[in-house]
This record gives structure tokens, C-alpha cells and sequence, in this order.
């Protein structure tokens, strides 16, 4: 084999995309009395595609709250982001430094790559818990040396 990653795992994900509605396929709705939280990757379809090292690429990752206000509604701090490690199935959660905020738009949030190894590939988990209510959605990408994409 002359690439540079496996494309196992993005397999997986192009599979249970063959579907229609695969941009929900993930969408994880959480309640807690009449309060209720939605969390979406609203960008799923561009990570089917294997990524290129060091060129800079952002997760979006949708939030959308019912009857649950939040004291700073444009807090990037709202979305917790983690990185999933396949193998145990623990989630490790990232440093704010590497989270940019999208201020445009209430309820989305983005985890930024400004410049992605190899190391970054994997699966990554944005989530809300809060007001007693805990909603995830995690995405799997993969990194590769100058694909001609």
C-alpha cells in the first residue's frame, strides 16, 4: 500500500452515510424534565473525505437548547470538547486554548486545527451538560500527507 493512512476508519463512518438522512445520523437529543439539549456536527459530510496535514480545518458543532438559558449564552465554555481514544473508549478533554468560537451565530461552537499532524487524527466528541442535561456528537477524521484531494 502506497498511502499514508489507513482509510479503515473512514470507511466506517462513508457506510452508515449511504443513507439519506446521514446528517442526523449522530445527533444526540438529551432531556431532563422539560429542559432538552441537541448536539449536532453540522459539518459531518466534509470529514467523509480524509483530511491534509497542515491545512488548517474546524469541527462545527451545533447546540440547540430548549427551556435551558445559560448564563453566558456566547461562552465557548458552554461545549466541552474531547478527544475519544478508540482503543478504551476514553474520552480526554482539550485544552480551551485550542477552541475558537464562532460569534455569528448563538449555539455554535467550532474546535479549531490551525495546523494538523498526523496525531490529530482520530475521533473527537463536542458536549453539553448542564442544567442536569448531558448531550454529545462525536465525528472521526483522519489526517493524511498531501492527499491530491
Amino acid at each position: 500500500g502506497g498511502t499514508d493512512c489507513s482509510e479503515q476508519t473512514l470507511r466506517v463512518q462513508v457506510q452508515e452515510c449511504n443513507t439519506a438522512p446521514c446528517e442526523d445520523a449522530s445527533e444526540e437529543t438529551s432531556s431532563h424534565g422539560n429542559s432538552s439539549a441537541t448536539v449536532v456536527v453540522i459539518n459531518r459530510r466534509k470529514f467523509k473525505k480524509t483530511q491534509n496535514v497542515g491545512k488548517g480545518v474546524f469541527i462545527i458543532c451545533h447546540l440547540r437548547l430548549e427551556n435551558i438559558k445559560l448564563k453566558k449564552p456566547y461562552d465557548p465554555s458552554n461545549i466541552e470538547w474531547y478527544k475519544v481514544n478508540q482503543e478504551t473508549g476514553e474520552s480526554q478533554k482539550l485544552e480551551a486554548h485550542s477552541i475558537r468560537k464562532n460569534y455569528r451565530k448563538k449555539g455554535t461552537y467550532k474546535l479549531h486545527f490551525s495546523n494538523p499532524t498526523r496525531d490529530d487524527s482520530g475521533t473527537y466528541k463536542c458536549q453539553f451538560s448542564q442544567h442536569g442535561v448531558k448531550a454529545s456528537s462525536t465525528i472521526t477524521i483522519e489526517f493524511c500527507l498531501n492527499l491530491n484531494v
